[in-house]
């Protein structure tokens, strides 16, 4: 475009920077921003600013982030949900401490994307009371009924190991989707309860929902952490009969850990084998059930 003698505008701009946080393309960024500064666009374009913080955080780059949200000229409810955005996806959690107390103060009033990142925050690193808290504040706001928040908080619950209470908001909600019960079959498993894992799967599928490629990986570890063969290698020809395990290399790896922690090393291989991609945890997965089952040839076969 610019080659042919166009010239960029806050939208054209905008897209770009998009475009760069998604491939990490940092310095191709800063270009851009030292672009629209040379041009007095940040000034009379708060999309513009928004997108620069939204850039600089996919791109790892905190404190420019935070340097160009603060010197924005106006913040608006996109601006502060970017900035807390950042913070969550880089775990910085003492950022994020009266987060909405600080919006408010300022007049800008906190919505369900706010409180959903709040609350990704405090499941991400197992504070159950702040989560709480937290779920809450949104119940007291009206906005329970929001879909991204209430997968939120059933994943939020499910990995600060609060299954119950995850369950119970799963139940409470007039509506549930494969989502929030992959959320938190998720959870089941992450805390090594298999056997709830595989009740909520029924319980999921008697609803008539179908199960994604996330929920079979979660149902393949909760089969492999109590070793029930039967039930995963029925999954087995579950995903075998959809297809996805030529589309999906993580259903691939999580059924070679199954089969490896279930005892059968020859369907682990198999399945290895046959995969039509394998990534550094296929490896990784196959190496692990070598050396679980005490096969040390392989081990050495398979890091050759």
């Amino acid at each position: 475009m610019q080659n042919k003698g166009l010239s960029p505008n806050s939208v054209t701009y905008s897209c770009v920077l998009k475009a760069c946080g998604c491939i990490g393309a940092l310095e191709k960024g800063e270009q851009i921003h030292q672009e629209i500064a040379q041009q007095g666009l940040l000034e009379k374009d708060i999309i513009l600013g928004n997108a620069l913080v939204n850039m600089y955080g996919k791109c790892g780059n905190i404190m420019m982030a935070e340097k160009v949200f603060v010197g924005l000229p106006l913040r608006d409810l996109v601006s502060w949900n970017a900035m807390l955005s950042v913070y969550v996806q880089h775990g910085v959690n003492e950022s994020i401490d009266n987060y909405i107390q600080r919006m408010e103060t300022l007049g800008v009033t906190p919505n369900a994307v706010t409180f959903t990142l709040l609350i990704r925050a405090c499941g991400s690193i197992g504070a159950a009371d702040k989560g709480e808290q937290i779920h809450k504040e949104v119940a007291n706001r009206g906005l329970l009924e929001d879909d991204l928040l209430f997968v939120a908080a059933v994943d939020m619950y499910a990995k600060c190991g609060e299954l119950s209470k995850a369950y119970e908001v799963l139940q409470e909600a007039s509506s549930s989707d494969v989502v929030s019960w992959s959320a938190l079959i998720s959870g089941c498993a992450q805390q090594g309860k298999g056997e709830e894992a595989l009740k909520c799967f029924e319980q999921m599928q008697n609803k008539g929902l179908s199960p994604n490629s996330v929920t079979y990986s979660c149902v393949l570890k909760a089969c492999g952490c109590i070793g029930a063969l039967e039930k995963g290698e029925q999954i087995h020809q579950e995903i075998a009969q959809q297809g996805l395990l030529e589309k999906d290399i993580i259903l691939g790896n999580a059924l070679v850990n199954m089969y490896g922690k279930c005892g059968n090393i020859m369907m682990a291989e198999k399945v290895f084998v046959g995969l039509p991609l394998r990534d550094l945890v296929s490896w990784n997965a196959m190496l692990s059930v070598y050396v679980q089952h005490g096969e040390v040839f392989n081990v050495f076969c398979t890091c050759k």
